[in-house]
Order: structure tokens, then C-alpha cells, then sequence
């Protein structure tokens, strides 16, 4: 066993995550969602306002009591 092959072993233990080379390409693929949200300013104001019931259709169901799981208000 050559020592890159154990440290990578070792990490890849570490990390919990799969392969180091999923991990890499996970990272890369994070690191272009952060490129593209700056690009965007996402936490900027919207231009115009969402609607109120606009996420209302990704509400939650309680099966066993048919209420409502909304989400947590501000």
C-alpha cells in the first residue's frame, strides 16, 4: 500500500462522504452555486413581492390528523 493511497483511504474515512473524488466534485459543484447566487445578489430584496400563498402548495399534510404543517412563520 503506497502512503498516498492510505492517506486518501484515511480521509475518505474521515469525511464519511464516499470517494474523495465525490467529494471534490460535490465541492466544485457548491463552489459554482455560490459563484452563480453572488452573481445574482439572492439576498437581495426581490424587485416585486412574492405573493403571500405562494409557497402554500409545499405545506405539509399530517396523514394521521389532516392538519396543516406550515412552515415556521418569521
Amino acid at each position: 500500500m503506497t502512503d498516498d493511497y492510505a492517506r486518501i483511504t484515511t480521509l475518505e474515512g474521515q469525511f464519511g462522504a464516499g470517494l474523495i473524488e465525490e467529494v471534490i466534485q460535490v465541492a466544485r459543484a457548491e463552489l459554482d452555486l455560490v459563484e452563480t447566487m453572488s452573481e445574482h445578489q439572492v439576498w437581495e430584496e426581490l424587485v416585486e413581492k412574492a405573493p403571500e400563498d405562494q409557497w402554500s402548495y409545499f405545506e405539509r399534510v399530517d396523514r394521521r390528523t389532516g392538519q396543516t404543517q406550515a412552515p415556521p412563520s418569521k
